[in-house]
């Protein structure tokens, strides 16, 4: 599991209390990061003149969950999140089924599915390691799907 800090997480933790950018944010769910303009004077700084094209679309989609439910902690990975669903109550035949439904997802097609997650986890008041998961977002193609599996160990494990 990553242990790395991104100055983009840092940046929004501090930033938190400011509603306007988190409202800003938001309007990039669910679009690419060229239909999301308006969050480029937000992040362009913060990432970097020269981000990788995963780092970038990472970078956008988690910024603009961030503004949906800024709530961090430094532990565990998303599967181990949503592992909390289930022992918060949330009906684990469901849960699970959407959590198998995610992993098997190409990145491409994880936006829509990961915010109905993360608006779970925000109903339940489940934190979310945003580090973490701009860590993993970024290496979710991988070929040897790592990523796919330290989440799959989490929620299982």
């Amino acid at each position: 599991m990553s242990t790395k800090t991104y100055a983009l997480i840092e940046y929004l933790i501090k930033h938190v209390d400011d509603r306007a950018m988190l409202a800003t944010l938001r309007r990039g769910l669910g679009k690419s990061v060229g239909e999301s303009i308006e969050i480029f004077p937000i992040l362009m700084p913060v990432i970097g003149s020269n981000p990788s094209e995963e780092h970038m679309a990472s970078a956008f989609q988690v910024a603009s969950l961030f503004a949906l439910h800024p709530v961090h902690t430094e532990k565990g990975n998303f599967g181990e999140h949503v592992k909390r669903l289930k022992q918060a109550g949330q009906e684990e035949s469901s849960t699970e089924r959407r959590f198998i439904q995610l992993l098997r997802l190409r990145r491409e097609s994880i936006d829509a599915p990961l915010r109905q997650h993360v608006q779970i986890l925000k109903s339940k008041d489940i934190p979310i390691n945003w580090n973490q998961l701009l860590y993993d977002l970024q290496y979710w193609s991988h070929p040897d799907h790592f990523v796919q599996e330290s989440w799959a160990k989490a929620f299982w494990g």
